[in-house]
């Protein structure tokens, strides 16, 4: 029985990678970003490896897919992906609609 549930709960963590969009990024996805707050939350925790432009090195650019959907971005804020750390519990939902908001409009000029 302990398999069982290890299993489930461990692939409840797994569901955001496999591109299950849950309720929290769809939540996201709707608010209206803030681009002076995602600006600056963005120059204190992204720029560090993704370089003020978005453009980071190697396979931190930002700007590399600018027409991917805004869930895709939340998605990995949120959870992570690689080397990058996940953020759910640092940011809230409206600092990462901000974010998201900052790298879309400020950085690829859509």
């Amino acid at each position: 029985m302990k398999r069982v549930i290890s299993i489930g709960i461990a692939s409840l963590f797994a569901l955001p990678s496999l591109g299950c969009v849950n309720e929290r990024v769809q939540d996201i996805a709707t608010l209206e970003g803030d681009l002076t707050s995602g600006k600056v939350i963005y120059d204190g925790s992204c720029a560090g490896c993704h370089g003020k432009d978005g453009r980071g090195s190697g396979p931190v650019d930002l700007l590399e897919d600018p027409d991917g959907p805004d869930e895709e971005f939340i998605e990995i804020i949120l959870y992570g992906e690689g080397n990058m750390p996940a953020y759910a519990d640092q940011l809230d939902d409206q600092e990462i609609a901000d974010v998201v908001a900052h790298i879309r409009v400020t950085l690829s000029g859509q």
